[in-house]
């Protein structure tokens, strides 16, 4: 009996889900998030953002699942070596992740340079 709970408990929440979410509204409309961009630098900052907020919570999710395969070595030197290379290339997209706003505005500042001229 407890195999099928959790199947029919989700089949039966999203069932009514859309009918939950829609029943007081008329018209649903989605909204472009990039309508109001007119220059080059809030476009950036845009990209930055969307991949700030996707890039962090992923970047904590590597270091914690660095920590388990160096708690998984248990003192062997093959998996250590394997959770010392998953490190350095956690921190190396974590500077990619957390410089990019730095890369961003240097390559806007760089275009609006060479834009005046």
């Amino acid at each position: 009996m407890k195999k099928y709970y959790y199947p029919v408990l989700m089949a039966v929440t999203y069932s009514f889900l859309p009918q939950h979410l829609f029943a007081n509204k008329q018209n649903v409309y989605l909204q472009n998030p990039l309508s109001n961009i007119d220059k080059l630098e809030t476009l950036l900052g845009k990209i930055i953002e969307i991949i700030l907020t996707i890039g962090v919570p992923v970047l904590v999710l590597a270091f914690v699942w660095t920590g388990f395969k160096y708690v998984a070595a248990r003192g062997n030197s093959a998996e250590l070596e394997k959770a010392h290379l998953a490190l350095k290339y956690t921190l190396i997209g974590a500077v990619f992740i957390l410089g990019s706003l730095t890369i961003a505005t240097a390559i806007s500042g760089t275009l609006d340079q060479i834009l005046r001229v």
